[in-house]
């Protein structure tokens, strides 16, 4: 067989039994394999729309941008516009329809072949079809809170871009269209985020703001000689709300405010704007001059162990913990306090981190009584999971799962001292 554990494979010859197999389907019929609800949009190579009776190389399925249908609109405004879905953003490929459809995000569809002389079904489009991948082409990571009095002390704030199965996975910026002349080549690449506010009226000098964007996968504020990368990031928003921050690319530098003044002077600046398929960040804006500290104070160590469990696509984590919280400071409310933790994993050149996950089962307010130091310990924590395949890590190599415990005050997380652990499975 050319197929094994969901994947098929790239060079050998296939047959209609080993796609049935790889998509699980209960069919032998060609065009129904092809068009089976079964089909995994994220994979790179799968069943495509164009008029060709022969194999297909990897020329010809960038030529038809690996299946992708995409919006693309001619400036930031008009990307926020279609975002939020208001009626009046204009540009090419913004309404989709059809039961040859499966929707992506932010606009993207995967477009199945429909049959028949000018849209063929093709066994060989199948050939390194990988029935493993999630739901996502691209995951982006960015921060979710910010407090625009205070800006971060940091001179590189990242903003992460990826596509979570490596090389299963097509790249945008892989697929023929965006590697025509006047449009998202190789040189004229960029990427950015725009900031909209959301419920905001848009318009030129209010919202939306953008940035220059960093290389490769990578969007970065850089800092400068005359204003500090934190303060560039506050600029980018209008005050305390809600906001969205939606990673895009764009065929113009130009199209991208530097973040050096706050007016949004290029918000209509000319530019094909394509948002990119995945899913845009909130963020909590605030505009406060209070000081957030630590609801415990750096003196106090914690202990972690943990203990894993390894299936075919999850690592089950048990954990316990014990220490001590102690108030840092009168004006602290106690009320609110919790203890969360942050699941991180890598094995090789893969990563992954999670959100703060709660862990506790109550938010400490029975426990912690008085500004002296309180002992607690959790014995037996469960619930906490990595479930690798979605992350695209494989199922054979060493996994090493690290735990790092933290509170929160006033939106904030701060790491509990010494309380991270690790374990490999």
């Amino acid at each position: 067989m050319s197929v094994s554990g969901g994947i098929i494979s790239r060079t050998d010859t296939i047959t209609r039994a080993d796609v049935k197999t790889a998509i699980q389907a209960s069919t032998n019929n060609l065009t129904e394999l092809c068009k089976h609800a079964n089909v995994k949009p994220c994979s790179r190579y799968k069943p495509v729309r164009k008029k060709q009776d022969t194999g297909m190389t990897e020329a010809d399925f960038a030529s038809v941008d690996y299946g992708y249908l995409y919006p693309s609109l001619l400036t930031a405004q008009e990307l926020c516009n279609f975002l939020a879905g208001i009626s009046t953003a204009s540009g090419k490929n913004l309404t989709r329809s059809g039961s040859d459809l499966v929707a992506i995000k932010n606009g993207w569809y995967y477009q199945k072949p429909s049959g028949g002389a000018d849209s063929p079904c093709r066994i060989g489009d199948f050939r390194g079809y990988n029935n493993n991948v999630g739901n996502n082409l691209m995951l982006f990571e960015s921060f979710d809170s910010i407090n625009v009095a205070q800006p971060p002390a940091q001179t590189r704030i990242p903003f992460s871009v990826y596509c979570p199965y490596g090389e299963s996975q097509v790249l945008p910026w892989e697929m023929g269209s965006m590697n025509n002349t006047g449009k998202v080549d190789s040189n004229k690449r960029y990427f950015g985020i725009v900031v909209y506010k959301v419920g905001a009226t848009i318009t030129a000098r209010s919202n939306p703001r953008y940035l220059v964007s960093g290389s490769n996968n990578e969007l970065m504020i850089e800092s400068t000689s005359s204003l500090s990368a934190g303060a560039k990031l506050c600029k980018l928003f209008d005050g305390s709300g809600t906001y969205w921050i939606i990673p895009v690319m764009s065929s113009s530098k130009e199209a991208f405010n530097d973040g050096t003044t706050a007016s949004g002077a290029t918000a209509n600046q000319q530019a094909i704007f394509y948002p990119l398929p995945c899913a845009h960040q909130v963020c909590v804006a605030t505009n406060s001059t209070s000081v957030v500290v630590p609801p415990i104070s750096t003196d106090v160590v914690w202990t972690t162990t943990i203990t894993a469990t390894r299936t075919s696509r999850r690592i089950n984590i048990t954990m316990t913990l014990s220490g001590r919280l102690k108030k840092a400071g009168s004006s602290v409310s106690i009320g609110g306090w919790g203890i969360y933790s942050v699941v991180s994993a890598r094995q090789g050149q893969n990563d992954y981190i999670s959100t703060p996950k709660i862990i506790t089962a109550n938010k400490l307010a029975s426990t912690i009584t008085s500004a002296t130091a309180d002992t607690i310990v959790y014995n037996g924590i469960t619930g906490l999971a990595f479930d690798y395949l979605d992350a695209g890590f494989n199922t054979t190599d060493p996994i090493t799962i690290s735990v790092l415990c933290q509170t929160m005050n006033e939106g904030k997380y701060f790491d509990l001292q010494n309380s991270s652990n690790e374990v490999t499975k």
